[in-house]
């Protein structure tokens, strides 16, 4: 009878001596559940921030501030001479009157040049004209209201979820109610404005 507890004795000291090992260590199924893990967390973290949706409120907030710019440098302009830099008495010459439908600010350059940067009422900043993304801002002007509205198409999503994203076109005088800022749901993509 005492051989069986010296086998149970050698027994218990070989499985601690392997569970000792184990403990020093992780198995390999171990270390493929937790890089499963950390990269299931990470997808759903990417999916959550969308790095092309934040380029492109940043793209946003860039023309927002571009187009405000724009609209206070006539604000200011038009405080000091009563008129637009388009009107006539000013120099409509050399100086395109905004479309009705809007025109980009790309169209607009010659009366940056003489009217509002450096070598006229320095209104806007000298690199004003050279900003990326002129191309995509539209400008229009009220004679009746003596105003000028500047809209924009936004890229991101959030922008066209955005309540001031409202105008139907680029002139920023048709408010729409299928527009995505309008719906629960769906609706089209519309223009953002500021005057």
């Amino acid at each position: 009878m005492r051989k069986l507890p010296e086998a149970l004795k050698r027994l218990f000291k070989a499985s601690q001596k392997g569970h000792a090992m184990r403990q020093a260590g992780f198995t390999l199924i171990e270390l493929l559940v937790v890089i499963g893990i950390l990269g299931i967390l990470i997808s759903a973290m990417v999916a959550t921030i969308n790095p092309f949706e934040q380029i492109n409120k940043g793209s946003d907030a860039n023309m927002k501030n571009i187009g405000a710019e724009f609209v206070n440098g006539n604000i200011r302009y038009y405080t000091n001479h009563t008129e637009f830099p388009w009107v006539t008495s000013a120099g409509a010459a050399s100086c395109p009157v905004p479309v009705a439908a809007g025109s980009t600010i790309t169209t607009l350059i010659p009366c940056i040049d003489n009217y509002l940067d450096s070598s006229g009422d320095s209104e806007l900043k000298d690199g004003f004209k050279d900003v990326s993304g002129l191309d995509k801002l539209f400008v229009t002007t009220n004679a009746s209201t003596n105003s000028v509205k500047v809209c924009f198409l936004p890229k991101s999503t959030s922008g066209q979820e955005d309540k001031a994203t409202k105008y139907t076109d680029a002139t920023g005088s048709t408010v729409g109610t299928t527009c995505k800022s309008q719906q629960a749901t769906g609706g089209v993509n519309c223009y953002w404005c500021t005057e």
